[in-house]
């Protein structure tokens, strides 16, 4: 018995733990319930997000269509465009009123025809669509702190352009610059957002309209007619035809045997793919196999004087930053691309500075659209005429002897792109 009174006396005598357990584990739970309603309510706020994003983004598209007027005037029209950026909101679950006037807050939505804010402001074939929402979360409503929402887009109306065999991208005087002796031809229209400078004892002739907003310099082309009150285009912006990764390294024609498959007695054979350049540097004919080429190097394309290439089906070079495409006069070239392969695009190229350099001769055919946004195309003529399609450059500058630099073919031409976000 004495044992037993021991026993019980130094169990009494133990600390009593059990509450303590009992409210850390309360905090821990209530912390952990805490933490996940978090984590609801921050994930609810990006999928709100990305709703009121594509909303506004689809919107805007929506209503860009509702443009009128064809160059020289295109203009969205506002009450078209407001009622139906406003309806397309409605079916995707925001509120407001299809009704409302342009320029307001209406519920969870404003459309601004022109756009009210941003680089495109004023702009007349612009819209923008806002949408604002308030979302309640749980934990963060407990709390008293309210979630907002906010999407903003811009759209374009459909892009509109000239039936032109050049255009110039940049605003400067020399946005297309002409030099030869005695004349350079161009047969088809010419559109340059700056000025058109014809220097030396060049003459331009243009068998169409010469379209300069910025003025002539020097002498004055020879064409239908000079016009400089005419609208503003804009980059169309279109995407680069996609290559394959492969073969990749590099292609070098005058280094080793670059067979066909199946095998041709006459010809050398190169297939499309990324390399990190092209080089053709011999007289040997190059057959290039119908499809993209890309370069991603410095050295980008090129074909020297001793080149000879030719396409039998249709083929497009996208030349990435800072290569260039290069044709060095006495080179004979074939090459042509279409509507299916590229939309129309022969030469495609992100880089800036002097990126598409061809020194034609009557043995130098090209059919496609030339696409440098951001860079130099200086094309060189002949009586043939080197470029069967289009030029869409940064700047255009136009060279030959008594020749033919371009040669405006709707069939080579891009399609026109539709309405574009651009914010």
């Amino acid at each position: 018995m004495r044992r037993i009174s021991n026993l019980l006396a130094r169990i009494q005598k133990q600390p009593r733990e059990g509450g303590q357990v009992l409210v850390l584990t309360a905090l821990a739970g209530s912390v952990l319930v805490a933490f996940l309603a978090l984590v609801l309510d921050v994930g609810n706020l990006y999928l709100e997000r990305r709703n009121a994003q594509n909303a506004a983004d689809a919107a805007a598209l929506v209503g860009a269509q509702d443009y009128a007027g064809v160059v020289p005037d295109v203009t969205i029209v506002a009450p078209n465009a407001v009622r139906d950026a406003r309806r397309y909101a409605i079916q995707n679950g925001f509120v407001t009123d299809s009704g409302a006037n342009n320029g307001t807050w209406n519920g969870e939505v404003r459309v601004d025809v022109p756009p009210a804010t941003g680089p495109n402001a004023g702009k007349a074939d612009h819209i923008e669509v806002q949408i604002h929402r308030q979302v309640h979360g749980f934990f963060t409503g407990m709390l008293g702190i309210n979630l907002q929402v906010l999407a903003r887009a811009v759209a374009r109306a459909k892009h509109m352009s000239f039936d032109a065999a050049t255009i110039s991208l940049d605003t400067s005087n020399t946005s297309t610059w002409v030099h030869g002796t005695p004349s350079v031809v161009v047969v088809g229209n010419v559109y340059s957002r700056g000025g058109i400078t014809d220097s030396g004892n060049s003459n331009l002739e243009v068998e169409g309209y010469a379209y300069a907003r910025g003025g002539f310099f020097g002498n004055p082309p020879d064409a239908k007619a000079l016009i400089t009150n005419v609208p503003d285009l804009l980059d169309p912006k279109w995407p680069a035809p996609t290559a394959l990764p492969d073969p990749g390294l590099s292609f070098n024609a005058n280094i080793g045997d670059h067979p066909c498959n199946p095998p041709d007695p006459v010809n050398m054979c190169i297939y499309p793919g990324t390399y990190d350049y092209i080089k053709i540097n011999t007289g040997q004919p190059i057959r290039f196999e119908p499809g993209v080429y890309r370069t991603t190097k410095s050295q980008g394309v090129q074909f020297t004087s001793s080149a000879n290439a030719f396409s039998t089906g249709a083929v497009a070079f996208v030349v990435d930053s800072p290569g260039s495409f290069d044709v060095a006069g006495g080179a004979t070239l074939n090459l042509y691309t279409s509507k299916s392969l590229s939309n129309g695009i022969l030469i495609w190229t992100s880089a800036t500075g002097n990126a598409v350099k061809i020194n034609g001769g009557s043995n130098v055919t090209l059919g496609g659209t030339i696409y440098a946004p951001n860079a130099s195309a200086s094309i060189g003529g002949s009586a043939g005429g080197t470029v069967h399609g289009q030029v869409v450059a940064k700047d255009v500058e136009l060279d030959g002897t008594s020749g033919t630099a371009v040669v405006y073919d709707r069939n080579g031409a891009p399609d026109t792109p539709g309405p574009t976000l651009v914010e």
